[in-house]
């Protein structure tokens, strides 16, 4: 009997450890769900951007002149405006150029026939701020890519995806008359660097540059990643604000439309590229007076080892007005693309138009001209 009361009460008591047991586990897997649940919730915008991030390719090129198209977009990404960086790792140039939202031009029929295989409704006289109908955002980023390599005539080294806010605090938009090195002049709203931002990172010494570009990239998408990035941050550093130089791509604002020149936009991001060291001002340089080259000794010489070419444009040059005191043979290494090198600022920019890729420089020429020409691979067209 006493045996009994004893067995009995140990299974009471198993039962009951038991019954606790069970009920702790389901207490401890009902707690796990919830807290799982509450971090899911909580960290729900944080997932939507890691998923949005990998949506961009790291196929971003860290070139040594950086040719980098920022995207300013809304909080739904679609785009509203455009601007192409230069950096040069060379020069220390720093460049900006404004792609006006409403600009619209003609594909060429390859890159037409590409895109149309995306988006059947696509035309092939594509205005920029139809990007958002006809790509969605997993792609409109990357094809815009392609399109603006055609409109701008060069291959982009990366792109940068900032919202309105970010653009707001980094630029203001100004209506500006920009002198053209063809001597023609383009007014439009221009992006152009905030004053604070520039002295902010000028002056803040508790902050590297590469810390700066870090923080940026918090609020900024790229295909270029942040350690690519980073390798540009002495240039950054070295760069003079005062000599940060602002452009429109050229062209004329209809009513409607932006219709932009696509022979004068390819010369003037070709003429940034290939810029030597600013040493002047933009402001300065604008209010420099064209000097006319009729009546100045001009020295011709053929820097493509094409035969016949000095004598071609040799002519070239007196139909237009101009003056040809020598005609010769450049010793150095073969030029692709044509310098007209001047003895004064202002000078040369009347002889662009008589070229195909040719920029204009300021430095010493042989005594007695006035002018020196260098004749590239690019004329023999």
């Amino acid at each position: 009997m006493k045996r009994n009361k004893h067995l009995h009460a140990f299974i009471r008591g198993f039962i009951r450890t038991g019954c606790m047991m069970v009920l702790m586990f389901i207490v401890g897997f009902t707690t796990y769900k919830l807290t799982i649940g509450v971090y899911k919730l909580t960290h729900k915008d944080g997932k939507q951007t890691s998923t949005e991030n990998n949506l961009i390719a790291n196929d971003g090129t860290a070139d040594n002149i950086c040719k980098n198209l920022i995207y300013i977009t809304d909080e739904e990404e679609n785009i509203q405006g455009f601007i192409l960086e230069i950096l040069n790792t060379y020069t220390n140039n720093l460049d900006y150029v404004t792609i006006p939202n409403d600009t619209q031009f003609s594909l060429s029929t390859d890159l037409y026939q590409k895109l149309y295989a995306k988006n059947e409704q696509i035309p092939q006289i594509i205005s920029l701020k139809n990007l958002n109908t006809y790509f969605d955002k997993s792609t409109r980023f990357v094809l815009g890519k392609l399109i603006m390599n055609e409109l701008l005539g060069t291959e982009l080294s990366c792109y940068t995806i900032i919202n309105s806010e970010t653009a707001d605090a980094i630029f203001n938009e100004e209506t500006r008359t920009i002198l053209l090195q063809t001597g023609e002049r383009v007014e439009g709203s221009v992006y152009v660097l905030k004053d604070s931002i520039i002295e902010s990172v000028a002056e803040d010494e508790s902050y590297s540059m590469k810390e700066y570009l870090a923080r940026f990239y918090e609020v900024a998408k790229s295909n270029l990643p942040l350690e690519s990035k980073q390798k540009y941050a002495s240039t950054y550093r070295n760069v003079n604000k005062d000599y940060i130089y602002y452009h429109i791509i050229p062209g004329a604002q209809q009513m409607d439309y932006y219709d932009a020149d696509l022979e004068l936009t390819k010369e003037l991001i070709m003429q940034l590229v290939n810029n030597e060291a600013y040493t002047i001002t933009q402001e300065a340089l604008q209010e420099a007076e064209s000097i006319s080259s009729v009546g100045l000794r001009i020295s011709l010489l053929n820097g493509s080892n094409i035969t016949g070419l000095a004598s071609k444009y040799s002519d070239i040059i007196q139909n237009a007005g101009f003056g040809v005191a020598e005609v010769g043979n450049y010793t150095d290494d073969i030029l692709q693309n044509t310098k007209i090198i001047v003895v004064q600022e202002g000078m040369g920019r009347d002889l662009l138009p008589l070229f195909q890729d040719a920029v204009v420089e300021v430095g010493t020429v042989p005594v007695g001209f006035d002018i020196q020409i260098i004749l590239g691979v690019s004329e023999n067209k």
